[in-house]
């Protein structure tokens, strides 16, 4: 009987990844703390925590201090996000 509840969460963890990855799209460049992804999903910041790491081993997201140049603390905590997309227009050759 554990088998179901285990695909359902594996489904639900899935299904909070994906939210996770496309909110960090939808902001792009912009940095976010897992606690403040936390309270965007509604979940505890350890679970957001953990999804966060998988999604950055995935490669779907950029993880740094939010000042790379002091150490790890609570006043300087891990950031996520996804680099901004800069979109180019074509030049076109006049003729």
């Amino acid at each position: 009987w554990d088998q179901p509840s285990d695909v359902q969460g594996a489904g639900q963890k899935a299904a909070d990844k994906e939210h996770l990855v496309a909110e960090l799209q939808r902001y792009a460049g912009k940095r976010f703390t897992s606690k403040s992804l936390a309270e965007v999903l509604g979940k505890s910041d350890n679970h957001t925590r953990n999804l966060l790491a998988e999604i950055e081993r995935a490669g779907d997201c950029k993880r740094s201090l939010r000042d790379e140049s002091k150490g790890q603390s609570p006043h300087n905590p891990w950031v996520y996000y996804v680099a901004a997309v800069v979109a180019l227009t074509p030049v076109q050759d006049e003729p």
